[in-house]
């Protein structure tokens, strides 16, 4: 949205939309924003260490590592970026400092330009596996931090001159934050908008989008003319999956680029979109950030197995805990619990069998002897003949003379 332009210059609000008339917005437009950060935060939270824990068992893929960066992306935006925006549409005038006021807008738009990136070259990744299965692990990772470091870069780079035409201004008793370009610069933001909007919005998009597509076609005819495989279905669902996210995300952000760059196609025309567009442009920006998590935990397979394994590990720690907590007990009760305490920790809870997952006690906690495990622990576990404590039960083995 633009303020009032004058001969010599073009002023566009930036960190938000200030001097806002309505009372309710200073209410119900930062709950709104507060209530979406406060969803997206520990959903990408949770997403990341997913990601990270599917790297340290030995997951490793260019994909996984660029969805990692995708994470983070999303944490910056809703984290940084989100709380800016409360404060702007609660106090409706610009109170975090020049600083703020010059990084927020360049911050922003390189997030979403990084996050279009990324996506973008995640499509790439996953249309050629072949290359990263031969080339091992070490060369995987090392080429996904080399592109996300090109792409966070590029993205950074890109909208240096919000940073440069920013600026605080006073405007009677209130100050502002906006974005003031020069007459002698117009032509150049004029150029700049559509620069900017082709290479870091509609060309990563529409790489991701033919990526996607041709794998999901070329999967489909290899399925339809020779016997399918497990791997075939499994790359055309995670396609979908990607694709789908890929499609989301787009919807949700094209009205914030559209308005960005209608705004500064033409400086020279006094355009002021209305109020209300611009605002639910931007809360879907944010919404976006806060729905990846959701459509990558439910329609990605592999990650789905991973959170029900950190799950477990979790709901393990806590029993072991609780297990190394120091108690008397009888000697079928020790032998019962030495079963559980000297399994290994990652498998405790998944390896066991039913009837050693859920051991009885009575009505004083004490853990109460249960045959079967008794008989299942002699079972599995070898003894020495002359220290056998019960002799009888290889009476028939037996060769000595009695």
């Amino acid at each position: 949205m633009a303020l009032e332009r004058t001969d010599n210059s073009s002023i566009f609000f930036a960190g938000g939309i200030q001097l806002l008339q309505r009372q309710d917005t200073t209410i119900i437009l930062p709950a709104v924003l507060t209530a979406i950060s406060g969803i997206g935060v520990p959903g990408n939270l949770i997403l990341l260490v997913v990601l990270v824990y599917g790297l340290r068992t030995g997951t490793v893929s260019e994909a996984r590592t660029l969805l990692a960066s995708l994470c983070v992306t999303d944490l910056l935006i809703l984290s940084v970026c989100v709380p800016v925006r409360v404060i702007t549409y609660h106090t409706r005038t610009w109170m975090l400092g020049d600083l703020a006021c010059k990084t927020t807008e360049w911050f922003q738009h390189g997030c979403l330009a990084a996050k279009n990136f990324t996506l973008a070259a995640t499509s790439i990744a996953r249309d050629h596996p072949p290359l990263c299965q031969v080339q091992g692990a070490k060369y995987r990772a090392r080429r996904a931090l080399w592109t996300m470091v090109f792409s966070w870069i590029v993205a950074l780079v890109f909208p240096i001159p919000e940073l440069m035409f920013s600026k605080m201004q006073a405007r009677g008793d209130s100050c502002l934050c906006v974005c003031e370009i020069p007459r002698k610069y117009l032509g150049f933001i004029s150029l700049f908008s559509k620069v900017f909007s082709v290479a870091a919005c509609a060309i990563p998009i529409l790489i991701a989008f033919i990526s996607y597509t041709r794998t999901i076609f070329h999967t489909k005819s290899q399925t339809a003319t020779v016997a399918s495989s497990p791997a075939q279905h499994q790359a055309r669902r995670r396609a979908l999956m990607l694709l789908s996210l890929t499609v989301a995300h787009t919807l949700l952000v094209l009205p914030q680029w559209v308005f960005w760059a209608w705004a500064r196609h033409n400086p020279r025309v006094n355009f002021q979109p209305p109020a209300n567009l611009l605002i639910i442009a931007q809360v879907c920006v944010y919404l976006s950030s806060a729905w990846s998590p959701a459509i990558l935990l439910t329609a990605h397979g592999s990650l789905r197995e991973d959170l029900s394994r950190v799950c477990r590990s979790v709901s393990c720690q806590d029993s072991k805990s609780e297990s190394d907590e120091p108690q008397e007990l009888g000697g079928n009760e020790q032998g019962t619990r030495m079963i559980l305490i000297n399994l290994p920790a990652d498998s405790r809870c998944a390896s066991l069998p039913p009837e050693l997952q859920s051991v009885r006690t009575d009505e004083f906690g004490r853990l109460l002897p249960d045959l079967q495990q008794f008989w299942t622990g002699r079972q599995s576990t070898l003894v020495l003949q002359e220290h056998d404590p019960l002799p009888w039960e290889r009476f028939g083995e037996s060769t000595a003379n009695l």
